[in-house]
């Protein structure tokens, strides 16, 4: 029976064990795990629309700051009011609105205290700067009291607003703002919408915002010439979503310009899309 040979004894010669020790020690300080990976470098998708919001937000911010109109700003505050995602963009915005209205009110400072002045400041800065507006419309006051002036027509003839219609009908618009500026100042909506015609027809686009703006939406031809004006750009950023929007409360209120303008609109586009 050869089961001798599975009896057989393992001997390791002490100088081997000595070798054997030393190389297992020499490779255990020498070996190095497999790196692993570390975070990423490149971004995240979270990162990346970070980013792109962020750059789109400065985008708007200068091209709101570097415009030297103050409705524009009034335009986005309204639009974004409550945004959470553009909150410090909201509250830059209003602090620069609040500045621009500042140094036009240190400007009015400066300027006589009359009914003519007030007409001035409330068609330019009625909508973005009421209560400067109203600070100097008190001044006013004030220095009519003061001065023992009163009004010179309380209450405006049937007659003068018919002046106002017919010179704006037949476009003349010289004597028709001399005519309609009273009025539009009483609240006559037709009269102020007629101001806005005037003052667009003048390219004194701001003036035609701020009298739009008073007219609408009572006033058809009023949605009419903002629109307008957003479409172009002129007195307002330029705004093809806002101008629609007027032209269509042009034409519920029943005017027929504003289908042609809202569709000539629509169909341009169309085609900048393709």
């Amino acid at each position: 029976m050869a089961s001798g040979s599975d009896h057989r004894k393992f001997h390791l010669h002490p100088g081997c064990l000595v070798v054997a020790l030393a190389l297992l020690m020499s490779g255990c300080a020498t070996f190095e795990p497999a790196s692993t990976a570390g975070p990423s470098s490149e971004p995240t998708d979270r990162t990346a629309g970070t980013d792109k919001t962020m750059i789109t937000l400065e985008a708007e911010r200068n091209s709101l700051f570097n415009q030297p109109y103050i409705d524009p700003l009034t335009d986005y505050l309204r639009a974004h009011e409550g945004d959470r995602s553009r909150a410090a963009l909201v509250n830059d915005v209003r602090q620069e609105r609040a500045r621009r209205c500042e140094a036009v009110a240190r400007k009015y400072d400066s300027k006589p205290p009359t009914e003519a002045s007030l007409e001035t400041y409330r068609a330019g800065y009625q909508y973005s700067c009421p209560q400067q507006v109203r600070d100097f419309a008190q001044r006013v006051r004030q220095h009519r009291a003061t001065s023992g002036q009163t009004d010179k027509n309380p209450k405006l003839a049937p007659s003068e607003r018919s002046n106002c219609y017919l010179l704006t009908s037949i476009r003349n618009f010289t004597e028709a703002k001399q005519a309609c500026l009273e009025p539009a100042e009483q609240g006559d909506v037709r009269a102020q919408a007629n101001m806005a015609v005037i003052s667009r027809a003048f390219e004194q686009y701001p003036e035609a915002v701020a009298w739009a703006r008073r007219a609408a939406p009572q006033s058809a031809e009023a949605c009419l010439v903002l629109g307008r004006l957003y479409e172009s750009g002129l007195g307002v950023e330029a705004d093809t979503e806002l101008a629609a929007q007027w032209y269509r409360k042009a034409i519920d209120l029943g005017n027929e310009d504003a289908q042609t303008a809202l569709q000539a609109l629509l169909t341009q586009s169309a085609r900048a899309k393709h």
